[in-house]
């Protein structure tokens, strides 16, 4: 009698998560509208929620199949799937109800409750495939591309909320931001423990390219730069490096292909909104997009127009910034110029500009502090760099602009030498290292963990 009283209760409860979800249909991505650079259901490979926090009743239900759903699930890859599913749900929910009232207080707390159960879901999801990856399961591989496209779509997405929503105060702002940078910094950290080899983060991230969207690659080669920030291990950071050259040519291409006037006056636009006035991250992609079509047009003449104007909102952006560090407080310098420390070339390029436009003298101190730690970046890049390909190529960057080899020499005066002997030194080693290859893979699915805590997986309450 109590079992089928329990089976009752299960198959009621069920039934009204059910319901919850009746609306949720798969969106078709060829018919859904959308702005070019927002982020929908269906890029997340989900459907539209209908089902918000604001129906209390139906998002119980809806929190509750969840929970049962996860607590069911006892394959360890199904599992990290069902965690990451849930994560995009929560992050599509604040978006939705960032689209419907952004400026009611209430909304915009369950969109940061929103967020921080996703930090608790991809938490979980990279958990598990960090085991499988540790247990060479097949499937691990497909997951870590999956979590590698998610995870710039995430961050986009939590981009575009913080848009949505104007009418936040700073401390909202900020919490925002907090959120979105731990969401970064943690994936960051779990590429350090899976990846081994820079050609798989180069692999993984040249996939989430989009072949049709200029303006969508333009946000995430932003979010790649943010994240080569946040990786420690050098080598790793030349595969994301390697991703983003390979991204920027995929935008030159696809510009090229559309040289109309509305395009050129479409592809301005998408410069000026990558990042606030004067944002550090936003003057470093234009600087790493210029440097190329500077070199392609030469050549391929219809780059030009768009060349004039990327170099137009980079001068605008370079202004934006000497004023804010013009008036700016010590603090607020400070955190104005850490994303341009960065010891790639581009970034070393874009504190030359504004320095060159700077008066004040507090402001200048503080730029050329953060040029040295920027130099000594660029000095242990060299240092870690295994790749002679990719050290031959900073020789190259570095020779080709004589200004900024000559500040760089002013910190490291034996800097020339110094790549030379490291290129001389990779060139030796890489006879004797072994070709890279994957250990073996193990086709059979993982058991279960038996003591793993499956309570709450969906985060619901």
């Amino acid at each position: 009698m109590k079992k089928i009283l329990f089976f009752s209760i299960l198959a009621l409860i069920l039934a009204m998560s059910a319901v919850a979800y009746a609306q949720d249909e798969p969106v078709n991505s060829d018919t859904a509208v959308a702005p070019a650079e927002e982020i929908i259901a269906a890029d997340l490979g989900e459907a539209e929620p209908t089902v918000l926090p604001t129906n209390t009743f139906g998002y119980f239900f809806k929190n509750l199949g969840q929970t049962i759903k996860a607590t069911l699930t006892f394959d360890p890859a199904k599992k990290a799937e069902l965690m990451l599913k849930f994560a995009n749900e929560r992050l599509l929910e604040a978006q939705k109800l960032a689209e419907q009232n952004p400026s009611d207080e209430k909304v915009q707390a369950m969109i940061a409750k929103a967020q921080e159960k996703y930090q608790k879901l991809m938490e979980k999801a990279q958990t598990r495939v960090e085991k499988l990856k540790e247990k060479n399961d097949s499937r691990a591989e497909q997951l870590l591309d999956k979590l590698a496209d998610r995870q710039l779509k995430h961050q986009q997405l939590m981009e575009n909320l913080e848009e949505k929503m104007p009418n936040l105060t700073e401390e909202q702002k900020q919490k925002l931001e907090q959120l979105r940078e731990q969401a970064l910094e943690r994936y960051s950290q779990f590429v350090e423990k899976v990846e081994q080899h820079k050609e798989k983060v180069r692999e993984r991230l040249e996939k989430v390219i989009d072949n049709n969207n200029e303006q969508m690659n333009l946000r995430r080669l932003k979010i790649m730069e943010q994240l080569g920030d946040k990786l420690e291990n050098e080598n790793l950071k030349e595969g994301l490096i390697e991703a983003k050259e390979a991204m920027r040519e995929k935008v030159i291409n696809q510009l090229k292909e559309q040289a109309t006037p509305e395009k050129i006056e479409e592809f301005k636009v998408s410069l000026e909104n990558l990042g606030g006035e004067g944002e550090g991250y936003g003057l470093r992609v234009l600087n790493f997009l210029d440097e190329r079509l500077d070199q392609r047009a030469v050549l391929e003449k219809t780059l030009n127009q768009f060349g004039q104007k990327l170099e137009e909102v980079k001068n605008q952006k370079v202004n934006q910034l000497k004023a804010r560090l013009e008036t700016a407080t010590d603090q607020l310098r400070t955190e104005l110029l850490k994303p341009l420390q960065s010891g790639e070339i581009h970034s070393v390029e874009v504190l030359e500009a504004v320095k060159a436009k700077l008066t004040n003298p507090r402001a200048i101190e503080a730029l050329e502090n953060a040029q040295e730690k920027q130099i000594e970046q660029f000095n242990r890049r060299i240092e870690k760099i295994e790749d002679p390909v990719r050290i031959e190529k900073l020789k190259e960057q570095v020779e080709e602009r004589p200004a900024i080899k000559r500040n760089i020499q002013k910190v490291v005066p034996q800097i020339m030498n110094k790549i030379e002997n490291r290129l001389e030194i990779r060139k030796e080693n890489q006879d004797k290292v072994e070709p890279i290859s994957e250990q073996p893979r193990i086709d059979e699915p993982s058991e279960a963990e038996p003591d793993e805590t499956v309570t709450n997986e969906a985060e619901g309450e």
